[in-house]
């Protein structure tokens, strides 16, 4: 059997992931526009869970989707600006920009520089890959469930805040709103 987690949100991502990195680079004010994409965001915990429904209810050859809610990166961005009081990026780019700034970014950094993009080639090309899922399969065959990615957006940002990820004149701005005090349209 195999099971197929979505994007995770939620405490404890040290690295961070490559989904936790676009929390903590809204946080810090270090995303001055997004491109048009879609993902499927869903709490680490809940993933964490849909592998042991999987081995406790899954069947031999299947393999089960476990994840959360659809978000475009705007819907995401917005729900961040709703739990934090910060900004949203506003500013849509075109595809390209990303593909660019990760060629450059490879090149400049990467290599003439020998140290660590800042914006990764992969990264950027995965940017402008729509990743949406239907767990409806890991619902019905194992009673996988999930919070609504606002709970896992709030727990990350929360996460990296108190855990000095977050610049303090970033951090200072924030003013927290639990996402049970306001509407998320997804």
């Amino acid at each position: 059997m195999l099971v197929l987690p979505t994007l995770p949100h939620g405490h404890y991502d040290h690295r961070p992931t490559p989904s936790g990195k676009v929390v903590l680079d809204y946080l810090n004010g270090r995303m001055p526009g997004f491109v048009d994409t879609a993902m499927n965001d869903a709490h680490v915990d809940d993933l964490a869970n849909g592998h042991l429904l999987a081995l406790e209810r899954g069947s031999q050859g299947r393999s089960y989707v476990c994840g959360g809610d659809n978000m475009t990166m705007n819907e995401l961005l917005r729900t961040l600006s709703n739990i934090t009081g910060l900004a949203p990026s506003e500013r849509r780019f075109p595809s390209v920009v990303p593909l660019i700034a990760g060629r450059l970014s490879s090149l400049i950094e990467g290599g003439l520089m020998g140290r660590k993009p800042r914006v990764h080639l992969e990264a950027a090309q995965m940017a402008l890959t729509t990743m949406t899922f239907d767990d409806a399969r890991a619902r019905n065959e194992i009673g996988y469930s999930s919070r609504p990615a606002s709970l896992a957006l709030f727990d990350a940002a929360r996460w990296f805040v108190e855990h000095d990820y977050v610049t303090a004149e970033r951090a200072a701005l924030i003013n927290w709103h639990h996402p049970t005090n306001f509407e998320v349209a997804l």
